[in-house]
C-alpha cells in the first residue's frame, strides 16, 4: 500500500484524502524502513481516515510525532470503529484494557493544542454526531 502511494506520488499524483478500512496486516510494524515508507507515502495527505484498522493505527502509534511531521499538509484526522489495546506490565502481571474514543481523544490533547489540525473526530454516530470530537464539522 505504502509503496503504491509512493510510486503514485513520484508520478505526480497528489493524494489529499486517504481512507483505509479494515487494514489488518501481519507485517513487522517495528521495521524502520517500512515506517519511513509509510510516513513518506502519507506526506501530502490533507485528510486521514482510518476505519476499523488497528494495524494502521499502530503505524501512527506515536500520533503526536506523526501529526507534527505532517504539519504542512495534515488538517483532518478521522478515526472510525477505533479501538486500541493498552497493556500495563508490572510485578503483579500484565493488564490489558481497551481504550475508548474519549480516552484516545484525551491522549490527543497535545496535538490539538499545537494548532496543527482543524478537526479530530472519532466514531461517527447518526445525525452527524461523533462519539468524540474537537474542532468544527464543515
Amino acid at each position: 500500500m505504502a509503496a503504491a502511494i509512493t510510486v503514485a506520488r513520484l508520478d505526480g499524483v497528489s493524494i489529499r484524502t486517504f481512507e483505509v478500512s479494515g487494514f489488518y496486516s501481519r507485517i513487522d510494524l517495528a521495521d524502520p524502513l517500512l515506517l519511513d515508507l509509510m510516513r513518506d507515502a502519507l506526506n501530502d495527505v490533507h485528510e486521514l481516515r482510518a476505519i476499523n484498522s488497528p494495524t494502521m493505527l499502530e503505524f501512527l502509534k506515536n500520533l503526536e510525532d506523526f501529526v507534527r511531521k505532517h504539519a504542512g499538509s495534515l488538517r483532518y484526522l478521522h478515526l472510525e470503529d477505533t479501538w486500541l489495546l493498552h497493556e500495563k506490565i508490572n510485578e503483579d502481571g500484565i493488564y490489558l484494557s481497551m481504550a475508548n474514543a474519549q480516552s484516545i481523544l484525551d491522549n490527543l490533547t497535545r496535538i490539538w493544542d499545537a494548532g496543527i489540525l482543524d478537526e479530530v473526530t472519532i466514531n461517527r454516530r447518526p445525525g452527524g454526531f461523533y462519539e468524540a470530537q474537537v474542532g468544527s464539522c464543515n
